[in-house]
């Protein structure tokens, strides 16, 4: 029945959870249809994520300004319409974020909109170009 779920990370390092151990047991949200991703989190949890509704995915930076983008490629079944991926500059210092977020958009078969920082528009236009019907908002 959850519908919006934020999940994050803030100067905290995960324990040891037993479910993660288990290749077999995904973590269903089959209603979910926006995902917060705040800060980097664990692959081993993004892989076990199951969101077949998904619409939204906004991407957000912790206090430290690391952010998931390339955890999120891994994100099985990345239906989302939308990405909200409004950053502070800051994050420019991942040195692999522009690809990143590029993989991650091609992944999303129904994307529509992507929504952006004004910093991240030149390298943003050059991996939508071959998207057809993907539109860029820079704010």
């Amino acid at each position: 029945m959850l519908h919006d779920l934020t999940l994050f990370t803030e100067n905290y390092i995960f324990p040891p959870m037993r479910f993660l151990n288990d290749p077999q047991s995904p973590i269903n949200f089959n209603r979910l249809e926006i995902l917060r991703a705040r800060g980097r989190l664990p692959l081993k949890v993004v892989t076990k994520l199951v969101a077949p509704a998904l619409k939204e995915l906004h991407i957000e930076a912790n206090a430290q300004h690391f952010t998931s983008i390339y955890e999120l490629q891994h994100l099985f079944e990345p239906h989302c319409q939308h990405i909200y991926a409004l950053l502070p500059i800051a994050v420019s210092e991942e040195p692999e974020w522009a690809t990143d977020l590029s993989d991650l958009v091609q992944q999303c078969t129904r994307i529509k909109s992507l929504y952006i920082s004004n910093w991240m528009e030149e390298d943003c236009k050059v991996f939508i170009s071959g998207h057809d019907g993907l539109v860029l908002y820079a704010q």
